[in-house]
């Protein structure tokens, strides 16, 4: 591994190795934010709707940072040197800082993130008002307080819509940043770990299982060309946020999907474009299977019984990988609760192998986020060790490293 810059904590960077298909991805991304050096300004590039902003916000909530947010886009640059103001006792003039726009240690904290989103929409004269701030920390009478970060973010030329109207930052400019640059999630080690973020921000399954076996609908910026609305990480969560919210038209308050099919089509399709149409034709898999939360609560027979389904086989993969991504979902909130862990491995018993590891990989992949409650309490049952013993071939070792052991 590099030597770590001095100065540099490399207590929120991976161990050992970054593959290939993390070098650009959102979560390398916030480890480099986390470890540089406080007096670094840090450029994070990348396109539309990947979470760059929700991932520095998300930063300042685990290190308890503030963040402030301006959108350079909005601004003048008045707005960041402050307003002249003419001293008649002495003759002179100088700049006084807008209290409401930069961060203040008495009103903003000691430490946090001083954000300047869209800084490459932003015009000219913003940028260059920006200058000194991002190279200095200071600019006019205002000084930023030493625990604060400064990190900047922009979106590509390639983008689709930017190019008319995005300014090209000056090499003066870029040459005061350390450049970060991310991208969709295009490899599976990306994917993967937005498929974590979505199930620790309780994202739908329907949503989740849809885009494990459409990967290619994750990120399409070029339909737009047909519609307004097109897929991305940001409005798939969107959608998601829709079935979740209390009195949805298209969900019920346990989250099963509405059987109108047709109103399905029009949110889905408002929010990821042409893609919502399949994805509503898709999720009527969840009509056919069992539901996952009684599986866990109530355990497998029970649930079957009562709501008179079978089992899914391996000839319906596409029902038995909803099925997998629904328990695995329900699990996050249920698994301290009686019985739900025994119950978990009891259906892992009774489907077929590869969806077993697939289940079990999903949860090891939720702690492999940092949230190691779920793998920690499912190592430690007793069933576990019940079922590792029935199915030693199942268990990852490497999945297992640091599951609570």
């Amino acid at each position: 591994m590099a030597r770590a810059v001095k100065g540099m904590s490399t207590s929120g960077v991976e161990r050992g190795r970054l593959s290939s298909g993390d070098m650009y991805s959102l979560k390398t991304a916030k480890s480099i934010i986390a470890a540089a050096p406080i007096d670094w300004a840090v450029f994070l590039e990348g396109p539309i709707g990947i979470g760059k902003s929700t991932m520095v916000k998300e930063l300042c909530e685990e290190r308890d940072w503030v963040m402030v947010d301006l959108r350079l886009s909005q601004l003048e640059a008045i707005d960041l040197k402050g307003f002249p103001k003419y001293d008649e006792k002495t003759g002179e003039a100088r700049w006084v800082p807008y209290t409401d726009v930069l961060p203040q240690p008495g009103k903003h904290g000691e430490k946090g993130i001083l954000f300047l989103d869209e800084i490459n929409l932003a015009s000219p004269d913003v940028q260059k008002a920006a200058y000194q701030l991002i190279l200095d920390r200071r600019i006019g009478a205002y000084k930023l307080p030493p625990g604060w970060k400064i990190v900047a973010a922009g979106n590509r030329k390639e983008d689709v819509g930017i190019d008319d109207f995005l300014t090209e930052m000056s090499n003066a400019l870029k040459n005061r940043f350390f450049h970060v640059k991310v991208e969709p999630p295009v490899t599976d080690e990306q994917r993967n770990e937005m498929f974590r973020w979505f199930y620790s921000k309780g994202s739908h399954p329907s949503v989740i299982s849809y885009l494990k076996q459409f990967p290619q609908a994750i990120y399409e910026p070029k339909t737009v060309d047909v519609s307004n609305a097109w897929p991305s990480p940001r409005t798939w969560k969107m959608l998601s946020d829709f079935i979740r919210v209390d009195n949805s038209i298209i969900s019920n308050s346990d989250g099963d999907l509405t059987d109108d099919n047709a109103i399905l089509q029009v949110v889905a399709s408002g929010a990821v474009g042409p893609r919502g149409l399949e994805f509503a034709t898709w999720v009527r898999i969840f009509d056919k299977i069992p539901d996952g939360r009684s599986i866990l609560e109530k355990g497998l027979k029970e649930t079957l019984d009562s709501e008179k389904k079978q089992l899914p086989t391996i000839k319906d993969a596409d029902q038995l990988t909803a099925l997998c991504t629904s328990i695995v979902s329900h699990l996050q909130a249920l698994y301290n609760k009686k019985d739900v862990i025994r119950n978990f491995f009891d259906f892992l018993k009774k489907v077929p192998e590869e969806f077993a590891v697939y289940a079990l990989q999903e949860c090891w992949r939720i702690s492999a986020g940092g949230e190691k409650a779920l793998a920690t309490a499912l190592y430690q049952s007793p069933d576990y060790a019940k079922f590792a013993v029935a199915g030693v071939d199942l268990i990852d070792p490497v999945s297992m490293a640091g599951m609570g052991r």
